[in-house]
């Protein structure tokens, strides 16, 4: 990677306390590559469900909204790590990204997935839901990474402690970090 250190917006796709998901963007955090900056997005927790009443002509987003907007706009790439419910993604990762839909902060963005699962499919459900939601904000996926039976690589404190799975998550970050270098070359010229 060349040039100024490029901006990674991770978001965790869970609430749970002790998430193998948010564990992910942790781990991702510790094994990052040099010239990569993660920037930790807060819980969405307080993302208003999706009213395009509260976000019409004139009208400023709730507060929450427009901090989301804000952080994909100053990011040169995005990292998502969500769980898998009902073999989709959860409705508060889905609802977030509903939000970007009108102001366009996802359109040639390149977006890394990762998800986390006790079960051996490793959330590809929810990959697979979540990627087309950003097909249709036209962002591209660059990179998916899969952890099934997530429980046995996880620390007695819930940190991801699995050295071949860490070592996955530092080759999706330098795909990750390749796409959104060529994202930012391509915005430049």
């Amino acid at each position: 990677m060349t040039g100024a250190p490029l901006q990674i917006l991770t978001i965790s796709g869970s609430l749970q306390e002790r998430s193998a998901n948010t564990a992910l963007v942790r781990a991702a955090q510790r094994v990052a590559p040099a010239g990569l900056g993660l920037v930790v997005h807060p819980s969405l927790a307080d993302m208003p469900l999706l009213n395009p009443d509260l976000d019409g002509e004139g009208d400023a987003a709730p507060e929450p909204v427009r901090r989301l907007r804000a952080a994909f706009a100053s990011a040169d790439g995005v990292l998502l790590a969500t769980p898998e419910y009902g073999h989709s993604m959860p409705g508060l990762l889905k609802n977030a990204l509903d939000w970007l839909v009108q102001s366009g902060e996802l359109s040639g963005m390149r977006v890394g997935l990762m998800s986390a699962s006790p079960t051996m499919g490793g959330g590809i459900g929810a990959q697979m839901a979540l990627t087309r939601t950003l097909m249709a904000q036209a962002a591209l996926v660059a990179v998916s990474l899969t952890v099934p039976g997530v429980k046995a690589k996880l620390d007695e404190h819930g940190e991801l402690a699995h050295a071949p799975t860490l070592r996955r998550v530092s080759e999706t970050l330098v795909a990750l970090g390749e796409a959104a270098e060529e994202r930012r070359a391509w915005l430049a010229a």
